[in-house]
């Protein structure tokens, strides 16, 4: 929900040839055929991350660790650990 990071993410994937309406289909069925077989595997799991379930969370990196190289991997954890913890101290930020 925040529009800064929105806009940040749709300006990235527009230089990478993503459209609107291909970035409105990856979010909304966290899928899309422009997506290559290592993005299909973790723009669900990158979501799954958000709810904070440990249960679902193991197992879709299962299925993330398959797909990526060691050095991959590694950089799919701290990225998506650092957005999280950004989205959560915005929402501190807007509740102050």
């Amino acid at each position: 929900g925040c529009s800064l990071s929105e806009q940040e993410a749709s300006r990235l994937l527009a230089e990478e040839g993503l459209g609107a309406n291909d970035l409105h289909e990856i979010l909304t069925h966290l899928a899309s055929p422009q997506l290559d077989p290592a993005e299909r595997v973790i723009v669900p799991f990158a979501r799954e991350t958000i709810w904070y379930r440990p249960a679902p969370i193991q197992r879709r990196v299962r299925a993330v660790r398959e797909v990526l190289s060691g050095p991959q991997f590694l950089e799919l954890i701290g990225v998506v650990s650092l957005a999280n913890m950004l989205c959560r101290l915005d929402i501190a930020v807007d509740l102050a």
